[in-house]
Order: structure tokens, then C-alpha cells, then sequence
């Protein structure tokens, strides 16, 4: 008891830990993720700064992050510049997961529909489906090699095919999105989802 943490923090298996001293704003996305400098803690939220120690004396100072910070477990820095201050000002979520030559962690903000890709290589934007934002981003390898599945109240269920997006199951009348899951079921990893299936229409 005692201790703060600004807006991050890590648990030993006793106690809570602050993490470099935290951000100057709230955090809504994590993610662990190599993006070719090692192992490290990806972040994204409402803060323009993380805290660092400069020395031994414990001087702290603020690092410039445009509301996505990186932690090596030692050190906060900064990630190279690539999706506009605009879409980084909103709220985002990560996914970790294979491009089918690497793993790269995918950025995506539900409100405007966007998706960005980082890798070893820096950033690329991602052609997203026309008909609207979604909720929900997944990887997924259905044999033919992973590919983005989004999910949306106006969009149904989507996947990526080369630059262009096909319809697998067709948007739910209700407005409702369909929230999704890969798992291992014991004969291979498939893609689950929720909702009323009235039919079972639509196929990847």
C-alpha cells in the first residue's frame, strides 16, 4: 500500500509495480508485441507524455509520445511516426498476430474504420471495408493462410482477401455486432462467433 502509478502498472505476484513512471493520461490499449528492436509493451490512449528516470539520482522526465509509447521493460520511447495525429487521438485497440510472413501488431480504431499494420519494415495502412466502422478485429488462418477478420453492426463478418474484402456472414438486422474468437477446439483452430444465427448464410 502506498504507492501510485500513473495510469500503468505491473503485478510481481505480490504487489503492484509502477511501470517508468507512467503516462500523463489515461491508457486503453496493450499489447506485447517485437517490433524488430526486441520484446516490448506497446501502449495507446488519452496522454502526450510517458515518465522516465534519467539517473541513479531519480531525476524524472517526460518522453513525447503522440498517444502510443513503447516500454523495453527498462526504458519508455517513442514509435516511429506513421497513422495521422487524428487517428491516434481517438480511441484504439491493438492485435498481435501473422501477416503470413511475420508477426506484426495491427492498430485499428473502431469509430472511423481504419487499420494500420507496424512491422520490422514501419507502418502500412490497410484498405478497410467501405460499408462502415466495425467493432472488432481477429487473425485468423482458415488454411489458405491468416487473414484480418472484422466485424461490424453495419458490415456482418468480413475477411481480407489480398486488397479487397469478402463478405462471410452478412450484417445482423438487429444492428448488433459479432463479437469473434479463434480457438483450438482440438481439431484445429477455428473462428467462433455470437449472435442469433437464425441461418447459417454466408461462408468464408
Amino acid at each position: 500500500g502506498g504507492e501510485t502509478a500513473n495510469n500503468l502498472a505491473k503485478w510481481d505476484g505480490v504487489r503492484w509495480i509502477e511501470v517508468g513512471r507512467g503516462t500523463n493520461g489515461k491508457v486503453d490499449s496493450i499489447a506485447a508485441f517485437d517490433d524488430g528492436r526486441g520484446p516490448a509493451l506497446f501502449i495507446a490512449g488519452d496522454f502526450i507524455a510517458v515518465q522516465s528516470t534519467l539517473d541513479w539520482t531519480g531525476f524524472s522526465y517526460a518522453i513525447p509520445a503522440d498517444h502510443l509509447a513503447r516500454w523495453d521493460g527498462e526504458q519508455w520511447s517513442s514509435v516511429p511516426a506513421g497513422p495521422p495525429p487524428e487517428f491516434l487521438a481517438g480511441t484504439i485497440r491493438f492485435v498481435v498476430g501473422s501477416d503470413g510472413s511475420a508477426q506484426v501488431l495491427y492498430v485499428f480504431s473502431s469509430s472511423d474504420g481504419t487499420i494500420w499494420k507496424l512491422s520490422g519494415q514501419g507502418w502500412t495502412s490497410i484498405t478497410s471495408p467501405a460499408l462502415g466502422g466495425f467493432e472488432q478485429v481477429v487473425v485468423y488462418d482458415d488454411g489458405s493462410g491468416p487473414n484480418l477478420y472484422v466485424s461490424g453492426d453495419q458490415i456482418g463478418i468480413q475477411k481480407q482477401v489480398g486488397a479487397a474484402w469478402v463478405e462471410i456472414r452478412p450484417y445482423a438486422p438487429n444492428g448488433i455486432a459479432y463479437p469473434m474468437v479463434v480457438f483450438n477446439d482440438g481439431s484445429g483452430s477455428r473462428l467462433y462467433s455470437l449472435q442469433y444465427f437464425a441461418d447459417l448464410s454466408g461462408s468464408p
